[in-house]
């Protein structure tokens, strides 16, 4: 019996002996594992250290801390970027431009203009009618639309020289049409002809006469056809009125706006200018037997003229045709030449139609100018570069230093650069930024200095804007 006790506290100690190798082992791996972790710690706190070195100079901790807070704006890079860059493009070599304090641009006193607006009015959708009139108060200017394909107003099918108010009275808004009379009695104590309901009071129709007589038009008014004149309704010359009049059915819709933008066929010259205009008379559109102006075949609205360039001008807009027999032959018309609005020179346009046997004919000359200046409103009056970051590369510079410029053609924004005569040969007919960095030619590839460059606008038809100097600090 002690025999077998003995045997039993044997397999005892030999098993707890075994257990606690177990446990010692175990505890040993685990330790091992920890320090293996450890060390893979430390060496990527060392490679995440080596990567983040800057390859610039030291700065102060206030400089250094500006920076950071800039980073995401001026770009710097590290030592892995900078050595596979070496690589790719050549040791001393940079991918981009580095800023050392931020660009800030400066407006140019006086320099800023408003730019044209390009706003034509609402968009008229199909309410059942033929067309749709548009009246411009601010610029005088009647255009009447049919439907395109999409059921809007948006086809021009004539173009008229009317006159407004130039204030309330003439109201904006969008109306539709109702009564018409042959002859309606107007504020004043005047006359018009084909007046045409637009809203309570305020009547297409045309320009007034002292009497309902033909022959009693107020000629001292006439001529101011494109002007503010009226006392709120909108004139226009007989012709124009009688075809409102004749083609528009109740309900066609009148929008009244104001903008800078003369619409797609642009501006129409007066229908005539009356020579004797201190008497009452004729309106020379009248086509009614009588008509003192209309003893032959006659072509109106087609006159000699200048535009300011990237106006929109349409050759028919506003001309018309009536033969002797005082038939209207303006479908009939036959024009000749045409007028490049963007490119200024002298353009010569015929018109003619056949008036039974004979041909009526009338030619005139359209001259484009451009006589607005193209202006730069913004810029920096200089730019903090790093100079390790610059590799020589003028053209690159320029396109950088034209990026915070703001300048406008014609209400078009400038964005192409030019650097060189050849340059600027390549860019006829269309506006750029000239960007003189003759100066920077001289710069040794790493050095620190102050240089100026100037720069200006130049349009399309080679006017030029005021000249700025611009200091680059390379740093």
């Amino acid at each position: 019996m002690d025999r077998n006790r003995k045997q039993i506290n044997n397999r005892k100690r030999k098993s707890m002996s075994m257990r606690n190798r177990l446990s010692f082992a175990i505890f040993s791996i685990y330790i091992l594992f920890l320090i293996m972790i450890a060390a893979a710690m430390f060496r990527n706190k060392s490679a995440h250290t080596k990567k983040t070195v800057s390859i610039y100079k030291v700065v102060a901790d206030e400089k250094a801390a500006n920076d950071e807070e800039n980073s995401a704006t001026y770009p710097t890079r590290n030592s892995e970027e900078v050595s596979a860059q070496g690589e790719e493009t050549g040791a001393g070599e940079s991918k981009e431009l580095v800023f050392t304090q931020p660009v800030q641009k400066a407006q140019v006193e006086g320099a800023f203009i408003e730019q044209p607006s390009v706003y034509n009015g609402e968009e008229l959708v199909d309410n059942g009618c033929t067309y749709a009139i548009k009246v411009n108060r601010q610029e005088n200017i009647v255009t009447v639309y049919a439907l395109d394909e999409q059921g809007y107003y948006t086809v021009p099918v004539r173009c008229m020289r009317c006159s407004t108010a130039n204030d309330e009275n003439t109201p904006l808004g969008l109306f539709n049409t109702s009564d018409r009379y042959d002859w309606a009695w107007l504020l004043g104590g005047v006359y018009g002809q084909y007046a045409y309901q637009i809203h309570g009071d305020i009547l297409f129709h045309s320009v007034p006469y002292e009497t309902d007589s033909k022959d009693r038009l107020e000629t001292w008014e006439y001529n101011k056809l494109g002007t503010h004149a009226s006392m709120g309704c909108v004139r226009l010359c007989v012709a124009d009125a009688k075809w409102i009049f004749d083609n528009c059915e109740y309900g066609t819709q009148v929008n009244i706006f104001d903008s800078d933008y003369d619409g797609p066929m642009g501006k129409p010259a007066n229908p005539y200018i009356i020579s004797n205009a201190y008497e009452t008379g004729w309106d020379p559109t009248d086509m009614t037997e009588g008509n003192p102006y209309m003893t032959e075949g006659r072509i109106f609205g087609a006159m000699s003229r200048t535009i300011e360039a990237g106006e929109p001008f349409d050759e028919s807009a506003g001309v018309m045709a009536f033969s002797k027999e005082m038939a209207d032959m303006t479908e009939e018309l036959k024009i000749e030449g045409s007028v490049d609005e963007n490119v200024c020179g002298s353009y010569e346009i015929s018109y003619s139609f056949m008036d039974g046997i004979s041909t009526v004919k009338k030619d005139i000359v359209i001259t484009v100018v451009d006589s607005r200046l193209p202006v730069i409103e913004a810029l920096p009056e200089e730019m903090h570069i790093a100079s390790d970051s610059y590799n020589g590369n003028t053209r690159k510079l320029a396109e950088l230093i034209g990026s915070y410029i703001s300048a406008y053609d014609d209400g078009m924004q400038i964005t192409d650069i030019a650097t060189s005569a050849d340059e600027v040969s390549d860019k006829r007919l269309q506006a750029y930024l000239y960007v003189d960095t003759s100066e920077l030619d001289t710069v040794r590839i790493g050095e620190a200095g102050t240089y100026t460059v100037w720069c200006c606008a130049v349009d399309r038809n080679g006017n030029q804007s005021k000249k700025f100097d611009i200091k680059i600090m390379m740093e």
